[in-house]
């Protein structure tokens, strides 16, 4: 299976020892890649465009991307990243998690197959962040990342609701502009 497809129905997933093995261009998740470049080329001069991505989008090369293409990215977080802050090696959401609430907002949730739909109160709390490089195959070596990460959480969600909200949003912005 080359990178630009997708898995067969029915065809197993890779193992997660498997697929750290495989460089970006072998796995699923470089379609978010390709996506991505595909997107820039066609955004006419002068225009900005700010990508938005759910989890499946989280990957470290798309933030490396979004620095050499000098591109906004907002990416909901999946992984738990490994940071550097103040010369010390942490984790990301512990260090936003630590951070003073800056403010609460009220999200309206719509219906879905879960829930009915609702008003939450979410608190806030933000950070900038420098991530370390991950791990890659064939010695592929990647260069840091500065972040701004975002915690939206709802702090007192009520006794009924299963799933209360909790989103790390990780944006890459502080680009140059062309």
């Amino acid at each position: 299976m080359s990178g630009s497809e997708t898995r067969p129905p029915g065809e197993p997933a890779h193992k997660p020892a498997e697929v750290r093995q495989l460089p970006i261009e072998k796995k699923e998740s470089y379609r978010w890649l390709q996506a991505f470049e595909q997107t820039l080329a066609v955004v006419p001069a002068g225009v900005e465009v700010v990508t938005v991505c759910d989890r499946e989008a989280d990957l470290y090369e798309m933030f490396v991307l979004g620095q050499e293409k000098e591109a906004s990215l907002l990416i909901r977080a999946s992984s738990d990243r490994v940071i550097v802050a103040d010369d010390e090696v942490g984790k990301l959401w512990a260090l936003v998690e630590r951070q003073t609430i800056a403010g609460q907002l009220t999200v309206r949730m719509a219906r879905n197959q879960k829930q009915l739909a609702r008003e939450a109160t979410v608190s806030v709390r933000f950070t900038r962040v420098q991530l370390k490089p991950p791990w890659r195959p064939n010695n592929k070596k990647l260069p840091p990342v500065s972040l701004q990460a975002i915690l939206v959480r709802e702090e007192n969600p009520p006794a009924e609701v299963d799933n209360p909200i909790e989103w790390l949003l990780v944006i890459a912005d502080q680009y140059p502009r062309r």
